[in-house]
């Protein structure tokens, strides 16, 4: 409740109704209703998540850029490489267990074939220095794939 008017804030609200609001980190998944999104929204809903939980990164002396995500939600992790598979028609890579030192197993998906780390850094919209990084890898990806075109 707002303590001036004494009403629930609407955003909230919404919050609380499609965001799990409230459910434990390992309990998470998108909305009911997500695979009938427009692929803009998924965009950004996917885009929002890559920001807290995505990585985008290179191997140490590789020049070959590679995008994952992890969280200890199984759920939320299938239904991010499904949207992908959709939306991208990238197939969904097997999702790896890690639980070595957490407390929770931690989930994650991997892309590292230069062709779906290009599509999937094009469908990204991220900010700050994510932004940053994203616009290097992509940069980086493309050579890397031109290199294999040549080698080819």
């Amino acid at each position: 409740m707002d303590e001036h008017t004494g009403k629930a804030n609407p955003a909230r609200l919404i919050i609380e109704k499609f965001l799990n609001m409230g459910d434990y980190s390992y309990d998470k998944k998108l909305p009911e209703g997500y695979n009938t999104w427009s692929k803009e929204s998924i965009s950004e809903l996917l885009s929002g998540l890559w920001i807290t939980d995505g990585c985008i990164s290179c191997n140490k002396g590789k020049q070959v850029p590679y995008v994952s995500y992890g969280c200890v939600s199984r759920t939320l992790v299938e239904q991010i490489a499904d949207c992908i598979e959709k939306w991208l028609g990238i197939p969904s890579p097997k999702i790896k267990e890690n639980n070595t030192s957490r407390k929770r197993t931690l989930y994650s998906i991997t892309y590292g074939k230069c062709s779906d780390v290009i599509a999937i850094l094009e469908f990204l919209k991220l900010y700050g220095v994510k932004e940053n990084t994203r616009k290097n890898m992509l940069s980086m990806a493309y050579n890397a794939q031109n290199k294999e075109g040549v080698m080819s």
